[in-house]
């Protein structure tokens, strides 16, 4: 019954809406999230994941079903126009959504501004619960680290840095206990190999907006784990853990300039933000920092103070943070790369508050 109605409430939502009457507001879904199935033009349709930031930002993930890989993400700005909700992307319209009670209804063509949704019964987004991860910080031997479970199967995974790592999966009497390793972070995917005398597993956790299709909670990293011959896919949250871009990194060499400096370099990067300030060795910079697809680039580089860097190439560390494109951290030490070849090395700075 719920599912006949809901195409006409949102018809009398958006007629209500041309009468400039605006029922739903900026302030009373900011900061929500939501997902769900909107077709496409082959028919399998697009999952796709709403995230509408307090600040009027928005990220939007499409997963196209049955083509393997496809996967695409937008950010830009939302607002609410005549009661419908749109995402901006570079000041254009690339998608609308009407509100019916906690979901949205995609609506076809963003830049017509059609007053009737053509896949009203189709395009709804669920609204969800979206539990993050928390800030990634160096101080993370302590509690339980990552906890992920399975969305096909009741498997579930804990991982305690500091004491061992529990998995257990349907069947088994008590979880699997396996000594507790650090991860390798590449890009911002996150990689546990572990071997055992008698066992062996590989734990890689990849960014990416996950469902449980049982709860209504969404998470931000999709998790895999490789067990006995069988892989187990799921959804994780980082509950504290070392390998994150963000932090103060003190430059240990770059090129032939090592030593050379007359301060030591260091960088503080606040990817929050998409900002990073720091010392060339010579002068304070400062400028922007951006993840895309799991590289990293640093760009709007700016000098801060013009002092004389004889005998010095501050050009060199410049050109350094210029052309790297990915990153690797393994414990503390963070190496910038390009093309996969290494371009400066940095160490972070333990106690590093940020």
């Amino acid at each position: 019954m719920k599912r006949t109605i809901l195409p006409l409430l949102v018809g009398v939502i958006l007629i209500s809406c041309q009468t400039k009457k605006a029922i739903v507001t900026n302030t009373n879904i900011a900061g929500t999230s939501y997902s769900g199935i909107v077709p496409d033009e082959g028919g399998s349709g697009i999952k796709q994941v709403v995230i509408l930031d307090s600040g009027n930002t928005f990220r939007l993930s499409e997963t196209y079903i049955g083509i393997e890989g496809k996967c695409v993400e937008k950010c830009g700005n939302w607002a609410v126009q005549d009661g419908r909700v749109m995402l901006y992307e570079k000041n254009a319209p690339i998608a609308q959504y009407g509100l019916a009670g906690n979901n949205l209804v995609y609506l076809q063509d963003a830049g017509a501004g059609t007053a009737t949704p053509q896949f009203a019964g189709q395009g709804l987004l669920a609204r969800r619960n979206f539990i993050r991860s928390k800030k990634i910080d160096p101080k993370f031997l302590e509690g339980i680290d990552v906890v992920a479970f399975g969305t096909e199967g009741s498997w579930s995974l804990d991982i305690n840095h500091a004491t061992a790592i529990q998995f257990s999966i349907p069947g088994m009497e008590a979880p699997i206990a396996l000594s507790p390793i650090e991860p390798t972070l590449s890009g911002d995917t996150l990689t546990y190999n572990i071997t055992s005398s008698n066992e062996s597993m590989k734990i890689v956790l990849v960014p990416g907006y996950c469902g449980d299709n049982v709860s209504e909670n969404l998470y931000d990293y999709k998790v895999s784990v490789t067990f006995r011959g069988k892989q187990y896919n799921g959804c994780g949250v980082i509950m504290n853990a070392a390998g994150s871009l963000s932090g103060t990194w003190l430059i240990r060499s770059f090129g032939d300039q090592e030593k050379k400096w007359k301060e030591q370099p260091y960088l503080v990067v606040d990817l929050a933000n998409q900002k990073f300030y720091g010392h060339t060795g010579c002068n304070e910079i400062s400028g922007t920092v951006r993840l895309r697809d799991n590289k990293v680039c640093f760009s709007d580089i700016n000098s801060l103070t013009s002092n004389d860097c004889a005998g010095y190439n501050e050009t060199a560390f410049v050109e350094s943070l210029i052309k790297c494109n990915g990153f690797v951290i393994t414990g503390t030490i963070m190496e910038l790369t390009r093309n996969g070849q290494s371009v400066m090395i940095m160490q972070r700075q333990i106690d590093d508050e940020q």
